[in-house]
């Protein structure tokens, strides 16, 4: 994949370990009501290129790549460990 695939990651205030990836920044329309209720106001936390990015924390750059061509977003809570 060549190019810039720019993604922007928010923290959910309500749930620590929750977070918002979209592929476009503060694109909130494209996520379902009842899950932006649920993971509350999102607090814009950094933006990266998705291309120089090989390890994220408990998703694989494919997974997330997959989600917001999907989508638009993705969703992701973290565990504990």
């Amino acid at each position: 994949m060549s190019g810039s695939s720019m993604v922007y990651v928010y923290k959910s205030l309500k749930s620590p370990r929750r977070w918002l990836y979209l592929a476009v920044k503060d694109a909130f329309a494209v996520v379902p009501g009842g899950l932006l209720d649920a993971f509350g106001a999102p607090s814009f936390v950094m933006a990266f290129d998705l291309n120089r990015h090989a390890r994220l924390p408990k998703i694989t750059p494919e997974q997330l790549r997959q989600a917001l061509s999907d989508k638009g977003y993705l969703s992701h809570r973290v565990p504990f460990g």
